[in-house]
């Protein structure tokens, strides 16, 4: 619906901004209703007592990490100031 409004208005500047948004909108989808797995193991101190220590995370069938984590986050937020955008351009 929005590509239809912005159609022949602001069309130069704002499909870049539309793509980042439906980039967003997928991957926030599949954070939200994909199964998160975290695997963790018991390490024993030589000195004795231990502690978990984190061994790998999936997301669905995919790795995940910190990383991952972090670029999803900044293609939310990207995605969120693309959407003001968009919406400040089509509001004048």
């Amino acid at each position: 619906m929005v590509r239809a409004k912005i159609d022949g208005h602001c069309d130069t500047e704002w499909p870049p901004a539309l793509d980042v948004i439906e980039r967003a909108i997928k991957r926030r989808n599949r954070v939200v209703h994909d199964s998160l797995a975290v695997g963790r193991t018991w390490r024993e101190y030589a000195t004795g007592g231990g502690e978990w220590v984190h061994v790998t995370t999936t997301l669905g069938e995919e790795e995940c990490d910190t990383g991952t984590l972090v670029n999803d986050l900044a293609l939310q937020q990207g995605a969120t100031a693309a959407a003001v955008e968009v919406l400040n351009c089509l509001s004048i």
